[in-house]
């Protein structure tokens, strides 16, 4: 087949005589949506799927990890790195020549639009209940011309009942977990946020409330708001600590530490499942977005003075009665078996592969 042997020619593996299925995504790590199809990846090779994952942006390298192209661009570098990236993207797009295509979130959803897609199968994924939210007009755009195109959707949220401007009761297929070893010697509370460092995150609220209860905090992650939030907190650093993105995070975290996630909206909320899981103290922000979850009451807050009064109240038995219970963590748990939702993702290409639209 021309486009497998262009493919072997790149030094990608061919693992079988299917056609290859290209995963594009924003890069190997970062958010739980990079996290997440990285992982799902190396489930399809390990299932003998020809799998092949286009990283848009570099972040960390691939190393001994197969069938993995990361392209020449930094994460939010400006137009001209774009344009240059998405002229890059074609080229390999055009050589690798897939019959079956996977976009994750939103600037893969961009690529995929600009693509000629006849006789293609194209899946896109939405992973937050408000997608393109910066970005309005180029995302009004986009999902017109994915609409011509009639790509089947697949959403990470529960109970997302419709795609913005696309169809409605999209597929569900959650973000698997992956375990993680935990060797932090690290043994004193603390407060500690994890994610993109954004205004719609909120993390500063995690920092004011470190700083009123007396508590340290740790920042995992970066972001626009990453230089503004040291400068500002210049004098509290001794309490305050900023590590920038790591994609072992929780290798070193504390296990008395409380995590802190007071996002505005959030879509799947890897980061919940992966604390509830690993036993993790935990606070959520009381939105829509968190409470399909169902936690128990006490694990929800809505203004910075409630977490405050959580936190004060919770810390001298260093956050032990905010771990969430055994059967929410246990549901967790099977729900997000990588091997079972690989194999729901199996599944449904199989359906798209015979679905003629």
């Amino acid at each position: 087949m021309k486009s497998t042997s262009i493919i072997e020619a790149m030094g990608f593996n061919k693992i079988s005589n299917f056609e290859p299925l290209v995963i594009i995504s924003n890069a190997i790590s970062g958010g739980g949506a990079e996290k997440s199809m990285m992982n799902l990846h190396q489930q399809f090779l390990s299932s003998g799927i020809n799998s092949f994952l286009i990283a848009l942006n570099k972040s960390e390298p691939a190393g001994s990890m197969l069938n993995i192209k990361i392209l020449n661009r930094t994460w939010n570098e400006g137009t001209t790195s774009t344009i240059l990236n998405y002229f890059e993207f074609k080229k390999l797009f055009k050589q690798i020549d897939p019959k079956t295509v996977i976009a994750n979130c939103e600037l893969p959803e961009l690529y995929i639009a600009l693509q000629s897609t006849k006789n293609r199968k194209i899946i896109c994924v939405e992973h937050t209940t408000k997608p393109w939210h910066n970005k309005v007009c180029i995302g009004l755009l986009v999902r017109i011309i994915l609409k011509i195109k009639k790509v089947y959707w697949v959403t990470v949220v529960s109970d997302r009942p419709k795609i913005w401007l696309g169809k409605a009761n999209p597929t569900y297929i959650p973000n698997p977990y992956i375990v993680e070893d935990h060797k932090s010697n690290n043994h004193k509370p603390c407060l500690v946020y994890i994610g993109g460092l954004k205004s719609s995150k909120q993390p500063e609220m995690v920092i004011k409330a470190g700083i009123k209860n007396n508590i340290p905090v740790h920042m995992y992650g970066d972001g626009p708001l990453k230089t503004l939030l040291e400068e500002k907190y210049n004098d509290e650093l001794c309490n305050i600590t900023f590590h920038g993105f790591n994609s072992k995070v929780w290798r070193q975290i504390s296990r008395k530490s409380l995590i802190i996630v007071p996002s505005d909206f959030e879509g799947d909320g890897l980061v919940v499942v992966e604390a509830v899981i690993q036993k993790f103290a935990l606070l959520l922000r009381d939105t829509k977005d968190f409470k399909r979850f169902a936690f128990e009451s006490k694990h929800y807050f809505g203004t910075l003075s409630q977490l405050n009064t959580i936190i004060s109240n919770n810390l001298a038995d260093s956050f032990e009665n905010l771990v969430v219970n055994e059967q929410s963590r246990l549901d967790l748990f099977v729900d997000r078996d990588l091997k079972q939702v690989a194999l729901k993702w199996e599944e449904f290409l199989q359906f798209v592969s015979t679905n003629s639209k």
